[in-house]
């Protein structure tokens, strides 16, 4: 038992002794320059502030049809699940897939820009 508690000790000992530097070792930031150039490195949000913003009307807007007119196969949205009624206002992604305009603008709200249905990146 004891050969147990004194290899513990020793492991935590060399697991904690390296994030222990004396007060010697430390530099003030003021006292640590170099003759670098002051480099801006990129916010977390950068991608945010570089992706382009999609706006809903950049999608085609269709009016919802039956028959061997029909605007799409499917008969609800797949964000909502309500079922499409004939002359309501849909739009449609890139690949194809259609939603009601509004359930479309929650996908554009999202961080992610992707059809639900198949996952195609439009952003």
């Amino acid at each position: 038992m004891a050969l147990i508690i004194y290899f513990f000790t020793i492991c935590m000992v060399m697991v904690l002794l390296p994030t222990v530097v004396p007060q010697s070792h430390v530099q003030n930031a003021p006292d640590h320059q170099d003759n670098a150039p002051a480099v801006d490195l990129p916010s977390q949000n950068a991608f945010e502030q570089i992706a382009p913003v999609l706006t809903i009307d950049a999608f085609p807007e269709d009016e919802y049809s039956y028959g061997e007119n029909a605007t799409t196969e499917v008969e609800e949205c797949p964000i909502c699940l309500g079922e499409y009624e004939e002359g309501d206002t849909v739009r449609k992604f890139p690949c194809g897939h259609v939603f009601h305009p509004e359930c479309m603008q929650n996908i554009l709200n999202c961080r992610l820009k992707k059809c639900p249905n198949c996952r195609f990146m439009f952003a």
